[in-house]
């Protein structure tokens, strides 16, 4: 839950934590606390959650992320073929039609590769540019394979001695 958000509300109080948040894009981030025992309520049911607070941005479109303790606890079933999720307590059941519910944001309908190339063009320049071969071998580790890595390191080895110049 973004920090915004829990302000926003008011309810309860955190709880300390040192963990640790490695998002989608890589980063880390720090959580600000841990939000225990929140009632929810997802159409005609109440369940209880935690959530972790962290200071990001709020999506206006999706406020909050319920992951995958929340559907255990909610004892949910999803059914990808017909689009459909069920929501049980005790022997009553919620069905939830996720093809309705997914909605595309406006901003996205004329959504531009030019950024998207822009960035891609300068990652690439980073490793062309780079007049360490350690350095180059280093930056492109994780797309090589046994034997590409192979030929990284008998070249590195037949070069001798390398004076870096800064």
């Amino acid at each position: 839950m973004p920090l915004a958000i829990y302000t926003k509300l008011g309810i309860g109080r955190t709880r300390p934590t040192l963990m640790l948040l490695q998002l989608a894009d890589r980063t880390v981030k720090r959580l600000t606390g841990i939000l225990d025992d929140v009632l929810v309520q997802v159409g005609k049911f109440v369940f209880p959650a935690n959530f972790v607070i962290l200071d990001c941005q709020v999506d206006e479109e999706i406020p909050i992320i319920l992951g995958r303790p929340f559907l255990a606890t909610g004892r949910a079933l999803i059914d990808c073929e017909i689009g459909e999720l069920k929501m049980r307590l005790n022997n009553e059941e919620i069905i939830f039609n996720v093809q309705q519910s997914m909605r595309r944001s406006s901003e996205f309908a004329n959504c531009s590769l030019m950024e998207v190339v822009d960035m891609i063009l300068q990652e690439e320049d980073e490793t062309l540019n780079v007049k360490d071969p350690l350095e180059a071998c280093l930056m492109n580790l994780e797309e090589m394979d046994g034997e590409g890595l192979a030929e990284w390191v008998m070249a590195l080895e037949g070069q001798g001695f390398w004076k870096r110049e800064p």
